[in-house]
């Protein structure tokens, strides 16, 4: 479960005096920064955001915050398997992209970029958590 977020850099850059007419933007988990803080266990993030043409560029650094029954175990997992279970990793991305568009519409702004809106996905269904059609009924005559 989703704790928290917290920004510890913000990186802004204009390399050309142009209007972008596109952006692209890159969220990675870094699990190698992956680590046990306060009982909670946090998952190290880049939010990167790319103007086309090479105008410019935002990137946010932080960490996520997750509450999980066993911290060292988890995060211990994580690295050796250079990995996280789905439904985890599909929650700190939304929470990657939630706080990195929030926050970059504020911070782009300054530059005069256009905001890179990513509204997070809602979490999708596995194959088997797919509800399948329940046979039609045939009334009585």
């Amino acid at each position: 479960m989703i704790t928290g977020v917290k920004i510890s850099s913000v990186e802004m850059k204009r390399d050309k005096d142009a209007t972008p007419t596109g952006m692209s933007i890159n969220s990675n988990v870094d699990l190698d920064k992956t680590k046990v803080e306060n009982g909670l266990v946090s998952v190290g993030f880049n939010y990167v955001l790319n103007y086309d043409e090479g105008v410019g560029t935002l990137r946010i650094t932080g960490s996520v915050f997750l509450k999980e029954d066993n911290p060292e175990k988890f995060v211990a997992e994580c690295k050796k398997t250079k990995k996280m279970p789905v439904a985890t990793y599909k929650e700190v991305i939304n929470a990657i992209n939630f706080a990195g568009s929030l926050n970059g519409t504020y911070l782009v702004r300054i530059s005069g970029f256009m905001p890179g809106i990513d509204i997070p996905m809602p979490p999708s269904m596995g194959e088997s958590e797919v509800p399948k059609p329940s046979p039609a009924k045939k009334k009585a005559a």
